[in-house]
């Protein structure tokens, strides 16, 4: 048996911050208290705080194929030195998430190189190798983008999708964007050319009317839904509606730090650094 005695951390324990000592086997706490001693490793936290490791279930690590910029091993690496014990990553990297094949060669990978916990999101298309990736072990089926690029799906596909999905009883991770919104704007304010203009071509209706359409959906399909980094107060009063409206749909959302941290006049200092979706408000 593994054990570890952890002395003098500070924790969040009977409603106030109090330092005490931990024991822990084989991972996983055994005793919380004070002055516990025995023959295990013991460290010294010195006061600091201590937390359980946080799971990020949004993570674009780009390996395989696309590793110049992020791998397994530099992302999970960043994500322990924030705390981070576990990241979920999504499916577009190269060749993308949509079969065994595929689900194998990014395993194999992590594998090698994760100093965390992971687990691994599915693309949706084709819908007939869904049921294996399910079987292989997927985390969800995500991001589902309906916004534009490469791995855009229109709304009969999204449809499609989510049926698919709720008859594997899995989830459903959304990136809510309307694409003729993002579009249409975008081609208003084409002839701009400074980089926060990217900013104003994806305005918050965006998200809004994405995330009103894919729960409009749900309530007929059935689903679990995922809304991935919300990131307007808009997303916010559709999502207070129908979670706590009259008819109640069970569905989760996340927001993402640079959404907390970030905001459009930090546009001026990052430059095109600034750019990501959904964008800088």
């Amino acid at each position: 048996m593994s054990e570890m005695i952890i002395k003098h951390a500070k924790i969040p324990w009977e409603n106030r911050l109090q330092i005490v000592d931990i024991s822990i086997a084989d991972g996983k706490i055994k005793k919380i208290g004070k002055d516990i001693s025995g023959d295990a490793e013991t460290v010294d936290a010195r006061g600091a705080l201590m937390l359980p490791g946080a799971v990020d279930v949004h993570v674009h690590f780009r390996d395989p194929g696309l590793t110049y910029k992020e791998d397994w091993y530099t992302g999970s690496c960043a994500a322990a030195a924030g705390g981070v014990t576990t990241v979920i990553d999504h499916p577009n990297t190269v060749p993308p998430t949509l079969d065994k094949r595929s689900f194998k060669l990014k395993l194999k990978s992590a594998e090698r190189k994760s100093v965390v916990d992971f687990g691994i999101n599915g693309g949706v298309t084709p819908f007939s190798k869904m049921p294996e990736l399910w079987n292989l072990g997927v985390t969800a089926f995500g991001e589902i983008f309906m916004a534009d690029g490469e791995l855009t799906i229109d709304s009969k596909e999204l449809e499609d999708s989510l049926k698919a999905i709720a008859e594997l009883g899995a989830i459903a991770s959304i990136h809510a964007e309307n694409g003729e919104l993002c579009r249409h704007f975008t081609e208003e304010l084409r002839r701009i050319r400074r980089p926060e203009i990217y900013s104003r071509a994806r305005p918050n209706i965006c998200e809004a009317v994405a995330i009103e359409q894919v729960l409009g959906m749900q309530k007929e399909v059935d689903v679990r839904i995922h809304i991935c980094h919300l990131s307007t107060r808009e997303g916010i009063g559709v999502i207070r509606n129908k979670r706590y409206g009259k008819k109640e749909v069970p569905f989760t959302c996340e927001v993402s730090p640079n959404h907390l941290f970030l905001q459009y006049k930090d546009w001026e200092r990052l430059g095109t650094f600034g750019k990501m979706n959904p964008p800088l408000r």
